[in-house]
């Protein structure tokens, strides 16, 4: 694997996690009913709360594994040039 094809995948891995970040927020705003104003403004607070929560700690989480990785990669990368 050569470097840029690393980076390239590198990429693809965050595109990933914000796909399926947003796609669970989507998911928390289609799962209840709105019935009425009150409904839609809780639906948005509860949402925009589950989104102040999972985005940071997914991107969190994944910089944190990503680092391992990039280590690991790397070290083999180097060992083949």
């Amino acid at each position: 694997m050569k470097m840029k094809d690393y980076m390239t995948f590198r990429g693809s891995i965050y595109s990933l996690t914000i796909f399926i970040t947003a796609w669970m927020i989507a998911w928390c705003i289609c799962d209840l009913e709105i019935k009425s104003f009150a409904d839609a403004v809780s639906k948005s607070l509860i949402t925009l709360f589950i989104m102040i929560i999972t985005y940071p700690l997914t991107v969190l989480f994944l910089g944190t594994f990503l680092k391992f990785i990039d280590i690991r990669i790397r070290k083999r990368l180097r060992r083949k040039l």
